[in-house]
């Protein structure tokens, strides 16, 4: 996908192609047009200095995709802790941010599904990073475990241990917000057992 660009090249290409959806991860968590943008533009700058573009030059566009969106998901964490500790301020609200970018054709059964599912991967992202980021690649972008293994530079039994950590821990946290009981998703709930 990046080979034979110079380092201008791929980082125009990388922002054309992935920018917007950087900048939806950070909006969402942030709710702040302004500093999404700048998530954008450091997590550009971070890749320009850092010897990361070599990385991505070897990943497929879906692990690169990840990797931007998580790189992106993790400044907008940081810079929300931040002003929140700084200032007290709350930065916007998760819910409000997944109803408005539902469309007005959905149809009421693809509204469910797509809230029931925002729900699912909001649970899975208070996990801990290294287990919730090898869940969501599994089970959001259908990653295998030989896929995760190659992206993050582990072994595939390190993969498939910490997607088993990672299961048992959701397990613990839809239990203890009692999700188990009436959670209307019954896909996600067979495929994290």
């Amino acid at each position: 996908m990046l080979k034979g660009m110079s380092d201008s090249e791929k980082l125009t290409y990388l922002f054309n192609t992935f920018g917007r959806g950087m900048y939806y991860v950070a909006k969402q968590l942030l709710n702040d047009s302004h500093i999404s943008e700048d998530v954008v533009q450091e997590v550009m700058l971070r890749i320009s200095r850092e010897d990361i573009l070599k990385k991505l030059e070897n990943m497929d566009e879906k692990a690169v995709k990840y990797y931007l969106y998580t790189a992106a998901r993790n400044l907008a964490t940081n810079m929300y802790q931040k002003r929140k500790r700084e200032a007290g301020v709350t930065i916007g609200s998760y819910n409000e941010e997944m109803v408005n970018n539902i469309a007005v054709e959905d149809s009421a059964e693809t509204v469910i599904r797509k809230l029931e599912e925002e729900a699912f991967f909001k649970i899975v992202r208070e996990l801990p990073h290294k287990y919730s980021d090898i869940l969501i690649v599994k089970y959001k972008y259908g990653f295998s475990d030989k896929q995760i293994a190659q992206s993050y530079g582990i072994k595939e039994a390190t993969v498939r241990k910490r997607l088993e950590r990672g299961r048992k821990m959701l397990l613990e946290q839809l239990k203890k917000q009692h999700y188990l009981d009436d959670w209307p998703c019954g896909m996600w709930r067979e495929e994290i057992k």
